[in-house]
């Protein structure tokens, strides 16, 4: 049995965080197969991104900058945007927190649940523009979880995602845990059980690892700091 242990700060100077090279002290030759024994991350995922964080209106599209909001700065940015674009005094959209929910009051100007990749986040129907006054549920509490992919490890499977459409290119991970950490916490996954044999395809002298969104394929670019200890027989 191997121990192979990997830690983001140690990887390839050439390589990013979300998308590391590392070089093993000796190569992996002879061995079949390997486990997680354990992982750890810091939770400072973006919940807005470049996947949602575009909205189009009647007067124009709004963009937020990628980062992590709370339900009140999050409303607070988005209202100040449509007050740009619209004009007037607002508030074109209030947060009811006691019950999640979003209040718009549009008039006659409109948003378009059809172009906006906010749409989801926003709660509105992706086949309609929304004008005058309505309300929705706000989706904020994403992402839900870290995935970790490799060449070198694979489960010879894909995550499948029900009631949506295919928007990215499957990709096979070889550990995917539910984020449960606060924002910037951090997180570790340690199961009583290690996680089930993955088979080595490959002997070599590095190993290349992917941290990314399972539900969108979306690289974790803002990733700061990650751990992972793998058994190899």
């Amino acid at each position: 049995m191997v121990l192979l242990h990997i830690d983001s700060r140690h990887r390839a100077q050439s390589s990013s965080i979300s998308n590391a090279t590392f070089k093993l002290t000796r190569p992996l030759q002879g061995m079949t197969r390997a486990r997680v024994r354990s992982a750890s991350f810091f939770n400072n995922f973006h919940n807005i991104s470049s996947d949602n964080n575009v909205l189009i209106t009647s007067s124009g599209s709004i963009t937020l900058p990628p980062a992590f909001y709370t339900a009140s700065t999050f409303v607070a940015l988005l209202d100040a945007q449509l007050i740009a674009v619209f004009g007037g005094t607002g508030p074109y959209v209030g947060f009811d927190q006691s019950s999640n929910t979003l209040n718009f009051i549009l008039g006659a100007n409109s948003i378009d649940g059809v172009g906006s990749n906010m749409a989801e986040t926003l709660g509105l129907s992706e086949n309609a523009t929304n004008t005058g006054i309505f309300s929705t549920f706000l989706h904020l509490a994403f992402p839900s979880y870290v995935c970790f992919s490799s060449p070198l490890l694979t489960a010879h499977g894909e995550h499948i995602h029900a009631g949506r459409q295919l928007s990215h290119s499957q990709i096979q991970p070889f550990l995917t845990v539910p984020i449960s950490s606060g924002f910037l916490d951090q997180q570790v996954f340690d199961p009583v059980l290690a996680e089930g044999w993955l088979p080595l395809h490959n002997s070599g002298s590095h190993i290349d690892i992917r941290v990314f969104d399972p539900s969108s394929g979306r690289e974790y670019s803002e990733c700061t700091h990650w751990s992972l200890l793998i058994e190899i027989e």
